[in-house]
């Protein structure tokens, strides 16, 4: 999204060497992710069947185009706000919106400064890619079939991310000049209609927004697993990418345990959505995915796989996984957790990226930024070259 917005506004300027310093830059600070995605084994995965799972979708009377328009169309209907979408506050929405759109049209995108236009022009790029997989999803599976980075288009709606900034823009602009005009009510008026549009997110959502804490059997497990010098991976179990815990108040949530446990961990990582399946794109997983599913017993297969430890998240249904685990060591049975130890795991190599190769990645990106910094004296760079070099006093 920051590279659409950066090349729109370089190309506002008509110059040729903007845009490809543009895109230099872009380059390196991609780094970190395109050195890990070229060097992969087996390449970047990317599934173009799933392109009409993850495009956008109508949650407004005014159909996929308006409801992007609007700045909604998200797939997931789960993480909609309560309300969202009646016909009255999406009327109300729209309005909103068109005024922000002429506002900026009339007093900022004709301006002489060229990231006004560039700005209008990501907004126009952001919202068709936004809207790509909804109106013509075949172009979209074509190009994931010719590149799998096409993919990161598939879940389009972010992509609209620079409309929201010209709407913002545009609002702000429709109250600055209604202040001028001593309208007051209408200048107010704005100030509040992000909570007239979405009362049901005020204050939290009603206190619905909150953090969670991790419940003492995952410390527990965690500690136990730290503390063991012999090699293996977890396996998590079910064999579900997402899960309702009883202890996050039964929201559906990414398994969180691969980002707590700082040993590998072997997780089914694909994505149903509206019976569309989107392929696990872990090795690992893929090559346990049959075994898992068979209902045959586990312990030997998981030895000679280099699974040391099997973490079962759903105590209430883990007597099927118990049996099937036969021979393995529980060491941790609690209310939210339980966990067994498989001794004699083979040492079983992940594919992984050369470390070398992915730490001089991120060095060069993170030189290239402090140079950058230094180099513009922006916010950064004033305090650590220890002077302005822009104040003068006349």
């Amino acid at each position: 999204m920051s590279g659409i917005t950066a090349l729109a506004v370089a190309a506002a300027r008509r110059r040729g060497a903007g845009v490809l310093r543009v895109v230099a830059a872009l380059a390196v600070l991609s780094l970190p992710w395109l050195v890990p995605g070229l060097l992969r084994a087996g390449g970047v995965p990317g599934d173009g069947s799933a392109v009409e799972a993850f495009a956008a979708r109508a949650d407004t009377p005014f159909g996929t185009l308006g409801s992007l328009l609007l700045l909604g169309g998200v797939w997931n209907g789960e993480t909609v706000p309560a309300a969202y979408g009646n016909a009255v506050t999406s009327g109300v929405w729209l309005a909103v919106v068109l005024v922000a759109l002429f506002a900026y049209g009339r007093w900022c995108a004709n301006a002489d400064a060229p990231w006004k236009r560039g700005l209008a022009g990501a907004a126009a790029v952001g919202f068709a890619v936004a809207a790509l997989g909804a109106v013509a999803a075949p172009v979209l599976e074509g190009l994931i079939g010719l590149w799998s980075g096409f993919s990161v288009f598939r879940d389009g709606q972010q992509y609209a991310a620079p409309l929201a900034v010209v709407v913002a823009v545009g609002l702000g602009l429709a109250a600055d000049r209604a202040a001028q005009a001593r309208l007051d009510a209408v200048a107010a008026g704005a100030v509040l209609t992000p909570l007239v549009l979405l009362p049901s997110l005020a204050w939290g959502a009603a206190g619905e927004l909150r953090a969670v804490d991790y419940p003492d059997d995952w410390a527990r497990a965690r500690d136990i697993v730290h503390a063991d010098e012999q090699p293996g991976a977890v396996l998590l179990l079910p064999w579900a990418a997402y899960r309702s815990p009883q202890w996050n108040h039964g929201r559906r949530v990414l398994d969180p345990l691969p980002r707590y446990l700082h040993r590998r961990v072997i997780a089914n990582d694909a994505v149903t959505v509206d019976g569309t399946t989107v392929a696990a794109e872990d090795p690992r997983t893929v090559r346990l995915d049959p075994l898992i599913r068979s209902g045959a017993p586990l312990t030997e297969a998981l030895r000679r796989e280099g699974v040391r430890y099997v973490a079962v998240d759903d105590p209430a249904n883990a007597g099927p996984q118990e049996r099937r685990l036969a021979g393995a060591e529980v060491v941790l049975r609690g209310r939210d957790l339980v966990l067994y130890r498989i001794e004699g795991a083979a040492d079983v190599p992940d594919e992984r990226v050369p470390t070398a190769a992915v730490a001089g990645a991120w060095i060069v990106t993170g030189i290239a930024i402090v140079w950058s910094c230094l180099g513009s004296a922006i916010t950064l760079g004033t305090p650590l070259l220890g002077r302005n070099p822009r104040r003068r006093v006349d």
